[in-house]
């Protein structure tokens, strides 16, 4: 019993648990306003790929994207809502902090831990546009019924890359759903 109780306590000690990275600042019957701080839990890393210098943004969740998109970090955070509502995104209020001169690689096909990644498969439209990917910081993926719940869910974007001029803007943001 006791190896129980020493493998629950070291499980505790161990565990990646950050504090959360947003609080919500008001809740109404119409709209609820989230503040967003994605100021901790990312690290900048200078990574070398086939022989070329990138900038890989380390996260302690999962990534996903396109393949050949910009390798940027998304979170998510599913919420309830009532049937019959169509909520929309509007943000209040947004901070940056700009880092320039990073390459970020893109997206792999398989994943990297286990294949070899080559960093070759760039979405060129994306690489060679003047506007940050992605273009909005802040939307709303389809809804889902599940055991008679109407769960949707927020896919935000921490880190905005501008390919043409290697800027990347990293964001802590205030926003409200109605």
């Amino acid at each position: 019993m006791s190896k129980v109780y020493s493998l629950f306590i070291a499980l505790l000690l161990f565990n990646n648990s950050f504090s959360q990275s947003y609080h919500i600042v008001e809740s109404q019957p119409d709209h609820i306003i989230i503040d967003f701080n994605f100021s901790q839990g990312y690290e900048i890393i200078d990574t070398v790929i086939s022989g070329r210098t990138f900038q890989h943004i380390i996260e302690g969740g999962f990534s996903s994207r396109n393949v050949g998109e910009p390798w940027l970090p998304e979170y998510n955070v599913n919420f309830g809502i009532p049937f019959g509502s169509n909520p929309k995104v509007t943000i209040l209020e947004t901070k940056t902090i700009d880092y320039s001169n990073k390459m970020i690689p893109p997206f792999p096909e398989l994943d990297p831990e286990f294949n070899e990644y080559s960093g070759d498969k760039m979405n060129i439209a994306i690489y060679n546009s003047n506007n940050f990917f992605p273009n909005t910081p802040a939307k709303f993926d389809s809804s889902v019924t599940v055991r008679y719940a109407k769960i949707i869910t927020l896919n935000l974007a921490p880190f905005q890359y501008q390919p043409v001029s290697r800027q990347l803007r990293k964001k802590i943001i205030i926003l409200k759903s109605e």
